[in-house]
């Protein structure tokens, strides 16, 4: 497992434990948040920055966009996440 630092949009508000992380669906390129504790996913990355205790759009690893399940989300890193113009959500770095 990598030790590298990942970047994280905020504290997950359902379960309140983990950091929202950025992926994409690997079938339809959505991106989006998963907790890496409870793995709930969000899609509007604005919103859920604005207030992370709104309702989750589903769970890992079904896709809330195409309806598929992958075990597999990439994660973003940060230079794609650049590339995309979403660092503005960006709130820390861990691992």
């Amino acid at each position: 497992m990598s030790m590298e630092e990942s970047p994280y949009l905020g504290a997950c508000g359902v379960c309140e434990q983990g950091k929202l992380r950025f992926h994409y669906c690997p079938a339809c390129h959505t991106v989006c948040v998963i907790c890496d504790e409870c793995e709930s996913l969000w899609v509007d990355l604005a919103k859920v920055s604005d207030d992370p205790g709104i309702k989750a759009n589903g769970s890992f690893p079904r896709c809330p966009q195409c309806g598929e399940t992958s075990e597999r989300w990439p994660a973003l890193a940060p230079e794609q996440l650049a590339l995309a113009n979403l660092t503005k959500y960006v709130s820390g770095k861990s691992v």
